[in-house]
């Protein structure tokens, strides 16, 4: 059992089968490549659920030397023992709380991914602040907001992604950013950046995504 391709019994956690979709990964893998690169020692993945993301961040950091840290944060237990039970790297630790006080449950970091999971938070401009707060100099914040654009047919995933994430030269990217959510980071602390589309995954109506840079 993985995080990713979870046991009938893990069906009972709802957003799991949302995990299933191509789209999920493709989307979220490539944002990942964005803001994870050798010198990101500490990453947070925020609402880690059942691990899926926590996961693709462990595939992106394989044979990283030195290994990295990676933490992922969720306010629910049994979505924490999922992750625990689907996922026994030992880079890995899963720690029970909010976004919202984020600081008090994370030192600091060299980059904090919230995918996913983000619209869930009704208070956003208290989050930012609490990621600006454990960020380094330097770190990098990546977000998205994934939802389904149109009805779900047999053999087709439909999707859309609206959100940020930010990145630095170190990463080799150029950074983006989005309409409808680049404007929440600017009353937070963080910077505005320029745009870069990117290519729709297969079997999937085209995505609209965004990256905002962190200086």
């Amino acid at each position: 059992m993985t995080a990713l391709n979870p046991t009938a019994d893990e069906d009972r956690f709802s957003f799991t089968p949302f995990t299933r979709h191509p789209f999920f990964t493709y989307v979220n893998r490539w944002i990942l490549e964005r803001v994870i690169c050798p010198g990101r020692q500490v990453i947070v993945d925020l609402g880690c659920g059942p691990g899926a993301i926590t996961e693709l961040i462990l595939e992106r950091v394989q044979g990283q030397q030195p290994p990295p840290h990676v933490i992922g944060v969720d306010p629910s237990p049994s979505a924490l023992q999922k992750a625990r039970a689907a996922i026994s790297s030992k880079l890995a630790e899963f720690v029970q709380g909010s976004a919202e006080w984020l600081s008090k449950l994370v030192k600091s970091a060299d980059t904090v991914v919230f995918l996913n999971a983000i619209h869930l938070m009704p208070d956003k401009e208290q989050v930012l602040k609490e990621i600006r707060r454990v960020l380094k100099p330097g770190g990098l914040l990546a977000f998205n907001s994934t939802f389904f654009a149109a009805p779900m047919s047999k053999g087709r995933a439909a999707s859309g992604v609206a959100g940020s994430c930010a990145q630095s030269k170190r990463c080799g990217r150029k950074a983006s950013k989005s309409s409808t959510m680049a404007t929440p980071p600017r009353w937070s602390g963080f910077p505005p950046s320029n745009t870069e589309p990117h290519a729709p995954p297969p079997d999937c109506v085209p995505l609209r995504s965004s990256c905002c840079a962190l200086t």
